[in-house]
């Protein structure tokens, strides 16, 4: 190398330095570039996947939104009928929505389920949901203007005693007289047609009441509870007025919504501190159960001594039955004696011909 001149020294540095530059490049540069592509096509992928992904979530953001929004509907489709028909949960609504009303002399229930036509599906098979509904007739009598009024059995028709009250009875009688001379009265003083109609008008007790509570209950929840109808029939010197009312529910497989609404026609709100033990649904000729509050009580005569349908029974049968109970004593005969039963309280019935009453026959 000593040997060597300048400028072979010099060709030989540059050879070594084109050298080593080659080198760089062939093992340094060249795979940075080619990593670099390859980093930059790894970037690019995971650009292109950041957006994919990006754009998914957006659209799953979206579809939850729109899940969301379809429950809500959903939901609200569901409540908008009835989760559970109980026939005594709605009985109980609409006899307090009356009592609370001023109309309380409750005439007559009747309760029907309306058949609905089955769901069917697209593809023709039958829903296994489907949509129910209840019907149910109330009517009240108004009040005459002239007979003294009972609400309950109060007042009462007897003492604490269970012995019929003569003096209270007496009283309404009284207040039937009274009304009867008022009107004598007004008759023979010749009286013109406008003091009569101020002084001895009816007042029908009970229909403004009744108008009223069908207002209220039409306008309370319409999507399930609808009012069908309503009749005002006119009887013998009063009214009675019916409403005809329809509770929509719903049989549902996969239900979504939880009914919290907590209405008086879905939950049981009324009462719940009465010994029903002896059971309250019902009454025999004569109750033997001493767990009853009727224990010992007889059905009244008057409600069964005219002719009655009895489906159970043969129809001469049914005839020879309803004459026994007509005749006298035919009552206890019959059901083997108790007391006779005048309303919710225990009154003994006495014999017109002794001073004793009559006793239960074990």
């Amino acid at each position: 190398m000593n040997n060597l001149t300048t400028r072979e020294k010099a060709m030989a540095f540059g050879i070594l330095l084109i050298l080593i530059i080659f080198l760089v490049y062939f093992f340094g540069i060249r795979i940075l570039n080619d990593n670099y592509e390859k980093y930059t096509e790894e970037l690019k992928g995971l650009q292109d996947r950041k957006k994919f992904l990006d754009e998914l979530k957006e659209e799953n953001a979206n579809t939850e939104k729109e899940i969301k929004l379809l429950n809500e509907n959903i939901e609200k489709i569901e409540l908008s009928f009835i989760d559970k028909l109980e026939t005594e949960v709605i009985e109980q609504y609409l006899l307090a929505a009356f009592e609370k009303n001023e109309c309380p002399y409750l005439s007559k229930v009747a309760v029907s389920d309306i058949s609905m036509t089955p769901i069917t599906m697209a593809d023709g098979s039958t829903s296994p949901n489907s949509v129910l509904c209840r019907n149910v007739a109330i009517s009240y009598a108004t009040t005459d203007g002239f007979l003294p009024t009972q609400y309950n059995a109060t007042p009462s028709n007897t003492g604490e005693d269970g012995r019929i009250d003569k003096d209270r009875n007496a009283d309404m009688m009284k207040q039937i007289q009274d009304e009867i001379n008022l009107r004598v009265k007004l008759y023979n003083d010749k009286a013109t047609e406008e003091d009569l109609a101020n002084d001895v008008s009816p007042d029908f007790e009970g229909y403004d009441g009744f108008i009223k509570t069908i207002k209220e209950i039409a306008k309370e929840n319409p999507d399930c509870v609808k009012l069908v109808g309503i009749k005002a029939e006119t009887k013998n010197g009063f009214m009675t007025l019916t409403a005809t009312v329809q509770f929509f529910g719903a049989v549902l497989e996969n239900r979504v919504s939880v009914d919290n609404n907590k209405g008086a026609y879905t939950w049981w709100s009324g009462a719940t501190s009465f010994d029903t033990k002896g059971g309250l649904i019902g009454r025999p000729y004569v109750v033997w159960n001493k767990d009853s509050a009727w224990y010992l009580t007889v059905i009244n005569k008057a409600e069964v001594d005219t002719f009655t349908d009895r489906p159970y029974a043969p129809y001469y049968i049914n005839a020879y039955f309803t004459k026994l109970i007509s005749c006298e004593g035919g009552m206890s005969i019959v059901t083997g004696g108790g007391i006779q039963a005048l309303d919710s309280n225990k009154a003994e019935q006495k014999d017109d011909n002794s001073d004793d009453y009559t006793q239960v026959s074990n």
